[in-house]
């Protein structure tokens, strides 16, 4: 289940509603924006239209407040300047809840981070990112500290901060042909990106049993019949059944 962000908007949820109905028209031209309303709700956890309408509404009139002193706190860790804005709530999400802080240096993003993430765990993740972020896959731009640290603790909690960049409309299953395209593309090319590691890796996705068999595939095919993607899902077919045996070295 997606999750709503702190100050909602309706016009941003028209517009997923929209790319919904869009996709879904790809395999059924009868589908209605009334259908893609509910199923936009449904991602959200509600069961129509209204009833998400009536927690954006509900939000809006309840927006969270950020603990006193926490926007001076981070600015002065992470040496970004004057506070010149009170901090804006984002969303909450699974480590907690997201702030924009806005100083005389720009617009940031905080974000609070579990306490057995320290920078080196921090210094992981940031070099993906820049691995990706070479190969044209959008990322955040992390912020360090004066001493070139990535997290500091404020108000005893662990937090990192990025650059402030503009996100969305994030998709909504179901998606269109060209966005799930991108996103294979972009898969593709965090895979390229070979990040090394001592660990052995592991996960279902390692065994090829786990991975759809021949068959599977087959099937997917015959149900793509008719859709406007089916052709060149039947030009990847060598290409995925090649995948399919790769294994892990």
């Amino acid at each position: 289940m997606r999750l709503l962000a702190d100050k909602p908007s309706m016009e941003f949820l028209k517009r997923e509603a929209k790319d919904v109905l869009q996709a879904m028209r790809e395999g059924d031209a009868a589908m209605t924006l009334a259908d893609a309303q509910r199923a936009t709700a449904a991602e959200y956890g509600f069961s129509s239209w209204p009833d998400l309408k009536a927690e954006v509404e509900r939000r809006l009139a309840a927006t969270p407040e950020a603990p006193a002193g926490l926007a001076d706190g981070l600015a002065e860790d992470f040496g970004l300047g004057r506070v010149v804005g009170s901090l804006t709530p984002v969303r909450y999400e699974y480590m907690g809840r997201r702030w924009q802080l806005e100083t005389e240096r720009g617009r940031f993003v905080a974000r609070p981070v579990f306490d057995w993430i320290d920078d080196v765990q921090a210094e992981l993740s940031v070099d993906l990112q820049e691995r990706a972020r070479k190969r044209g896959v959008l990322s955040p731009i992390p912020v360090r500290a004066p001493d070139g640290g990535l997290v500091r603790r404020v108000d005893e909690q662990g937090w990192r901060v990025e650059k402030w960049s503009e996100l969305g409309p994030v998709p909504v299953e179901p998606v269109t042909a060209a966005l799930a395209r991108r996103a294979g593309e972009v898969l593709g090319a965090v895979h390229e990106v070979a990040l090394p590691t001592d660990r052995e890796i592991q996960g279902p996705w390692v065994s090829p049993d786990a991975r759809p068999s021949e068959a599977e595939w087959d099937a997917l095919a015959a149900r793509a019949h008719g859709r406007p993607w089916a052709a060149r899902l039947a030009e990847l077919g060598p290409t995925i059944r090649e995948l399919t045996v790769v294994t892990a070295e």
